[in-house]
């Protein structure tokens, strides 16, 4: 299928804001077709034991004594900053608009988020991949070596990390949960959903109402 998205042209983005309730597949290779879906036990047993070694290595890197105060510091502060990263992928990148005459930013925005707006039922994409996933943190942990101290690097992009988990796992409850009428997260899923059935430019930050 995924050959085929490029050829849409100027057809692409009214054919992915008329969703299916039906899974799709990508590739005809069962092992790449496999490497873009996943589920929230996958996702938090890759990345929880991740998190766990990336603090444990900060916080025996510092000096005794100031050990968990700069350690929870700088782990806060990168759950912190996922909000802000979020939005600016979800703004301007995700919901960006490449030209219909480029096939190629066409297949690739559909690989990236389209998809989830075609079938935004489809349980084994609503999470990012584990290995698509730490390829772009590999992306945005060369970015921190630039901008944090080493004894602060591990703990910001842990809490990035967990940041991102909370976000992945509440987009997935907005889809498949329950939530009381009135709550909260009750009306996070209304916005959630007229994020994707009635106005996609509202409602863009799953982990917010």
């Amino acid at each position: 299928m995924i050959l085929q998205v490029g050829k849409l042209g100027k057809s692409y983005y009214d054919w992915i804001d008329e969703p299916v309730n039906r899974p799709l597949r990508l590739f005809r290779n069962d092992f790449i077709e496999r490497l873009t879906r996943t589920n929230y036990v996958t996702v938090l047993v890759y990345w929880i034991p991740i998190v766990s070694y990336m603090v444990w290595v900060n916080f025996s890197n510092l000096v005794e004594g100031q050990r968990f105060k700069l350690t929870l510091s700088s782990f806060l502060l990168g759950m912190a900053l996922w909000p802000l990263i979020e939005y600016v992928v979800h703004r301007w990148l995700f919901h960006s608009k490449p030209p219909s005459n480029w096939p190629s930013l066409l297949t690739l925005h559909f690989l990236i988020h389209g998809i989830h707006h075609k079938a935004p039922f489809d349980n084994g994409r609503l999470l990012f991949p584990p290995v698509p996933c730490s390829i772009l943190f590999f992306v945005l942990y060369g970015f921190y070596t630039l901008i944090f101290p080493g004894w602060m690097l591990l703990a910001t992009m842990a809490g990035t990390i967990a940041g991102y988990l909370c976000y992945d796992m509440t987009h997935y409850y907005l889809h498949y949960g329950s939530p009381k009428e009135g709550t909260y997260f009750y009306n996070m899923k209304r916005s959630h959903n007229n994020h994707h059935f009635a106005n996609q430019t509202a409602g863009k930050k799953a982990s917010r109402k």
